[in-house]
């Protein structure tokens, strides 16, 4: 089961308005203090917009699909670091509303692209490599099994 939703337009503003802040200041994601660099009450639409998609996630459906952050504030392809960067931190505020965000892995988030690595090496994934990676589970380990694993 899945289902989309659309960002409302004022959590929608509430995201940009905080993403564009912590960038302007050269905060990065992995930086980002809630309470500190954001407070609570920048997010009282954002909040329960999140609250609505973790019910949907923990007690009726396994997908929920958002829709309707507005990237063509976060940055454009003239500016891909930018647009990058402000991704991300729009990406984590959002994420980390549904429920907290697990750094203790390979930090609050990671990049799947080609790193140039070998998977022959030790430790290197298939996400950072050009390897193709059969079927496989994403998100638990013989340590620890997230309840909501996320994409961007």
């Amino acid at each position: 089961n899945s289902i989309a939703v659309t960002l409302p337009k004022l959590a929608n503003e509430e995201v940009l308005k905080a993403t564009l802040r912590c960038y302007r200041k050269g905060i990065k994601v992995d930086q980002i203090v809630m309470g500190k660099d954001v407070a609570a009450e920048e997010f009282k639409s954002l909040k329960s917009f999140c609250r609505l998609i973790r019910k949907k996630l923990l007690h009726d459906i396994g997908v929920v699909l958002v829709k309707g952050l507005d990237m063509t504030r976060l940055g454009s392809d003239n500016d891909i670091n930018k647009l990058t960067a402000c991704s991300k931190i729009a990406y984590f505020l959002i994420c980390e509303h549904v429920g907290p965000v697990d750094a203790t892995a390979r930090g609050r988030l990671f990049d799947v692209k080609n790193s140039g690595s070998s998977t022959k090496s030790d430790n290197v994934l298939f996400s950072v490599s050009d390897t193709e990676a059969g079927w496989h589970t994403d998100g638990c380990s013989k340590d620890i099994c997230y309840d909501v694993v996320s994409l961007l």
